[in-house]
């Protein structure tokens, strides 16, 4: 009868991530609620969530970070990033996701990952962020410290694994993906490779795994990924929107232009 029950419960699983799968979710207690489904089927110990970051997590609380404005002002950022290369477009962008006042999309967020933890559910947070110093910046030290200061942290899931440097990735902006107190930064490479980098060096084989992003392309680059690595492992996209919709307030050209012309960076000092 058990054997039964877990079965049906496995195949509801199924058909709920199918539907799943990249669909927009717009409040971290759905979120919550299709990871409780997911423990309802796999042993805590055997699910892996993996959380972005950026807009994820967190976003930096001015008119000229909310996504809604950027959008609305593309001659501006093409100014702004006119003449760089895609390699120093990429340290702007990097710098301006760090800047003051950060906020959690979600009151709730931290709350939410602590009971996931508590759970037995292994957690990670996994940016596509640079990684390493650049501009001044330390960039594992900023995400840990930054996460912790709202009461999120990563770092009790792997904690027999020490922070490491994944040397099978090319360098980019003289650095390399890197693992740091449950935080993986890819250094702009696909998170997909640098995850299943992640299990074959820690020896962790998850048979679910379910990725929170905000951007659809990445849950679909995991899940090809995966389905490529081991075509037994369970996968659920959860596409969260909200940080990418958030703008309660609009922003006009000069004061957006303004705003990023002001960014604290250096791109002579990059590599030095």
């Amino acid at each position: 009868m058990k054997a039964l029950l877990k079965f049906v419960l496995l195949w509801a699983v199924l058909m709920r991530v199918g539907s799943l799968q990249g669909q927009p979710i717009c409040s971290f207690k759905e979120i919550e609620s299709e990871i409780d489904s997911v423990r309802a089927v796999h042993r805590p110990e055997d699910v892996l969530v993996l959380f972005d970051v950026n807009y994820t997590l967190l976003f930096v609380d001015h008119p000229a970070m909310y996504i809604p404005n950027i959008k609305q002002h593309p001659i501006e950022m093409q100014v702004i990033m006119q003449g760089l290369s895609k390699e120093e477009q990429n340290i702007v962008i990097g710098l301006a996701t760090k800047a003051e006042p950060q906020r959690v999309v979600e009151e709730s967020i931290p709350g939410t990952i602590q009971r996931i933890k508590n759970s037995g559910v292994k957690v990670l947070a996994l940016s596509a962020a640079l990684s390493g110093m650049f501009c001044g910046l330390d960039s594992e030290e900023w995400f840990y410290s930054t996460l912790k200061s709202f009461d999120i942290d990563f770092s009790s899931s792997f904690q027999n694994i020490d922070s490491f440097t994944f040397n099978d990735f090319p360098l980019y902006n003289n650095s390399l993906p890197t693992y740091n107190k449950g935080i993986v930064l890819t250094n702009k490479c696909d998170k997909g490779a640098v995850l299943v980098s992640f299990l074959k060096r820690t020896g962790y084989h998850p048979k679910m795994v379910v990725l929170v992003d905000n951007k659809k392309a990445n849950i679909e680059e995991m899940e090809a990924t995966l389905k490529a690595f081991d075509p037994q492992m369970g996968f659920m996209g959860l596409n969260y929107s909200r940080g990418q919709e958030y703008a309660p307030q609009n922003i006009d050209g000069d004061s957006f232009l303004k705003w990023w012309r002001l960014l604290p960076f250096n791109l002579t000092y990059v590599g030095e």
